[in-house]
């Protein structure tokens, strides 16, 4: 009997420590791109584990990482951006790309627009997206030292994220700074520029086919159809391509503007530094930046945007009556 209170004295001692141990190794992380699909869907929750706990890595495994500094050229942002890819190759193997896509836009390498052959540098590896059409990678990076994987994902966790995850939205252009021009082609045929815009005041959604955004989207355009009728302009921009970007028009009855812009063929996402999507700009009527970040009840330039629209709808109502 003793013996027995003893042990569940020790297990209720060990206990605290255990669940602090399990919130410093694990971690649930929401995936919010594409780029690993159809494994992973953006709006997937994944449990990690933290590399510190990892001994040796292994081809297949999908890890968390960041980039080196030097690779993220374009981010003002100290807040190093997360990206969520599958090992391909590790130190001393070779890694052939099958799926070298010509309109790929080599952005901060060294390496021949051509080259679709990699010999992997010991300390050093290879990770791609398993949508290997639409990821940003080390197709583009090159390889990556082996200390920029910060987690392992363990498992896909069966329930959906309740609530919408926080895009990572590093601002190259801050409020107050011009928009970065942009050319696209929308839906109708018509190419679009930041010109064209010239005059309106502009909210531009970044969206792609994806269930985070088939769930909100229409929420969002509800939510700001007051202010459509007092003047703003909304254009959704698509990280799809076409055919894609044209099928989740149509499920969703979209009636605003959309443009097509997927990363292997428009510059648009990277000039603005979208990481994931969904994600906004506003724009005022010269093509100045007023905010920039994640549509959601944590971003408060998203919020306060709302409650000003609706605060000039009732302001309106008022006067009418």
């Amino acid at each position: 009997m003793v013996s027995f209170v003893l042990v569940c004295c020790a297990c209720l001692l060990l206990l605290p420590l255990a669940l602090v141990l399990a919130r410093t190794c694990l971690l649930v992380i929401i995936v919010i791109t594409q780029s690993m699909a159809p494994t992973l869907e953006a709006g997937d929750r994944v449990l990690v584990l933290r590399k510190f706990l990892v001994p040796r890595l292994r081809k297949g495994q999908i890890v968390i990482l960041t980039l080196p500094h030097k690779t993220e050229r374009n981010s003002k942002s100290s807040r190093p951006l997360f990206y969520i890819k599958r090992i391909a190759a590790l130190g001393g193997e070779t890694f052939e790309d099958e799926h070298t896509d010509v309109n790929r836009r080599i952005i901060d390498t060294q390496s021949d627009q051509r080259q679709h052959i990699w010999h992997i540098p010991p300390g050093f590896l290879f990770v791609c997206g398993d949508n290997q059409n639409g990821s940003i990678d080390s197709r583009t990076w090159g390889p990556l030292p082996t200390k920029s994987v910060q987690d392992i994902v363990l498992l896909k966790l069966a329930h959906e994220a309740p609530v919408l995850p926080i895009t990572p939205l590093p601002r190259r252009s801050p409020p107050g700074q011009p928009a970065p021009v942009f050319s696209a082609p929308s839906l109708s045929g018509e190419t679009l520029t930041l010109h064209h815009y010239r005059g309106q005041k502009v909210l531009l959604l970044f969206i792609a086919a994806h269930k985070v955004c088939r769930t909100y989207l229409p929420l969002y355009l509800s939510q700001l159809t007051n202010a459509v009728a007092t003047g703003l302009t909304i254009v959704c921009v698509s990280a799809d391509e076409l055919a894609r970007t044209r099928a989740f028009s149509e499920e969703l009855h979209l009636t605003v503007p959309v443009l097509v812009a997927p990363r292997e063929q428009n510059a648009f996402l990277d000039d603005y530094r979208v990481s994931g999507t969904p994600a906004y700009y506003l724009l005022d009527e010269q093509g100045t930046v007023l905010a920039a970040g994640s549509p959601s009840e944590h971003d408060r330039s998203w919020q306060k945007l709302l409650l000003h629209e609706q605060a000039e709808q009732l302001q309106q109502d008022d006067s009418a009556c």
